[in-house]
């Protein structure tokens, strides 16, 4: 779930990803900036490239972090699920028996499918609410994370501009920076992980306190 929208993220990041080497190689933490790109020394113009979608579905440490997040998620993805499947077989006892039942049973049937589409109507609206807050903790964190590392790697191997993979026509393999991007981000796992999570757990807090976000009219 949280990967699609990271690639989402990723393509609309990605659409004008144009990539300067910074004066300074830029520090992995939420408080990190890509400085102004310094004057280059070299008489020919060096361009990179980086796949980010790539990065994002062979990278460990992404993947890692996605999975921790989406693991939240599942547990409340199968509660609805559960109830959804409760709901079907009421429905389909109700239709298969409807013939057979007082009018009394059936309201009372009735009223109780009802108030279980309520229910889950109300669980799938906070599940997408909860979806997206950690989208907003988490996976924009993530991707600036990357982008990042994409410009710490082209400043350390000395490239005056990086850009996205499709925008390339031509290339030699030796320009290509993805592999350097994913192996940098592997190697600092626990980094990343500790400049994204404890901004959530903030986050979580704050929202804790908050006043709940009231539900949608259902007509």
């Amino acid at each position: 779930m949280l990967k699609s929208m990271l690639m989402s993220l990723a393509v609309a990041a990605g659409a004008s990803l144009c990539v300067a080497a910074p004066a300074q190689a830029p520090q992995t933490g939420s408080k990190a900036q890509v400085a102004s790109p310094a004057p280059s020394k070299q008489t020919t113009f060096k361009i990179g490239f980086v796949d980010l979608d790539v990065v994002i579905d062979r990278s460990k440490a992404v993947r890692q972090i996605i999975s921790e997040v989406d693991g939240e998620l599942a547990v409340d993805a199968r509660f609805i699920e559960d109830r959804n499947r409760e709901l079907r077989r009421l429905k389909l006892s109700l239709e298969q028996q409807s013939a057979a039942l007082s009018d009394e049973e059936r309201r009372v049937r009735q009223d109780k499918v009802l108030d279980l589409m309520n229910e889950i109507d109300e669980m799938e609206y906070r599940f997408q609410r909860t979806a997206r807050q950690k989208q907003r903790r988490t996976i924009e964190p993530l991707l600036e994370q990357v982008m990042l590392m994409v410009a710490e790697v082209g400043e350390r191997e000395g490239y005056d501009l990086i850009v996205r993979g499709e925008l390339v026509l031509y290339g030699r393999q030796t320009v290509d920076l993805t592999p350097s991007v994913i192996a940098e981000m592997d190697k600092r796992v626990d980094e990343l992980r500790a400049t994204i999570f404890p901004k959530a757990a903030a986050d979580k807090d704050e929202d804790e306190k908050a006043q709940p976000e009231p539900l949608p009219l259902i007509p």
